[in-house]
């Protein structure tokens, strides 16, 4: 039970980060914009795709070694904000402004793909309760999965906010990447029985 929480405490940030950018381009987009449709087709499209790729996610996560998910999940969310803040320290301001500047939609996309990819790590985190927990605590276990779920959502939509209007969407990236980052180096220091 203790390499389970310590899996399920990183599994809280990776999960807390990535609604937390989430949240935060929500925030920022309709800000920039004005836009509420460019907002609301965001909004629709982000659990369309989660659930396209949930399949794929599922079978990945049934054929590999749950800590290669849970790394492959946080280095996919890595490397895409990396890239949306490359992008959005590079583009023009007016770029990012615009719904109908292709640069714009890149740069959704980007941080959509790395919050999306956290789907990844929450497929293995369910799976990981039959490895690491003894059955008699499944129950409990199942129920920490899902408070970890719950606050992390929670919480989120209050920090985004609070970033967004006191530091500006370029703070939330860089906090985003620092976060993902950590995440990163303490799931490489855990060790625990894994199956594939």
């Amino acid at each position: 039970m203790k390499s389970f929480n310590k899996v399920l405490l990183n599994t809280l940030l990776a999960t807390t980060t990535n609604s937390f950018l989430w949240f935060a381009i929500t925030f920022w987009m309709y800000l920039e914009t004005r836009s509420v449709i460019a907002n609301a087709f965001i909004g629709a499209m982000y659990p369309i795709f989660t659930g396209l790729f949930g399949v794929y996610f599922g079978t990945y996560v049934d054929h590999h070694k749950k800590k290669t998910a849970l790394k492959l999940s946080s280095t996919i969310t890595l490397v895409t904000f990396l890239l949306a803040g490359v992008l959005y320290l590079s583009a023009p301001t007016s770029a990012l402004q615009s719904v109908t500047h292709p640069l714009f939609w890149l740069f959704i996309l980007l941080i959509m793909a790395g919050s999306m990819a956290g789907s990844l790590r929450l497929i293995a985190m369910s799976t990981l309760v039959s490895v690491l927990v003894p059955e008699k605590d499944h129950d409990k276990a199942n129920g920490r999965v899902g408070v970890v779920n719950g606050v992390s959502f929670a919480v989120t939509s209050v920090f985004s906010g609070l970033t967004i209007s006191l530091l500006g969407m370029g703070w939330a990236v860089g906090i985003a990447i620092v976060l993902t980052a950590l995440t990163l180096i303490h799931l490489s220091t855990l060790h625990f029985k894994d199956t594939d």
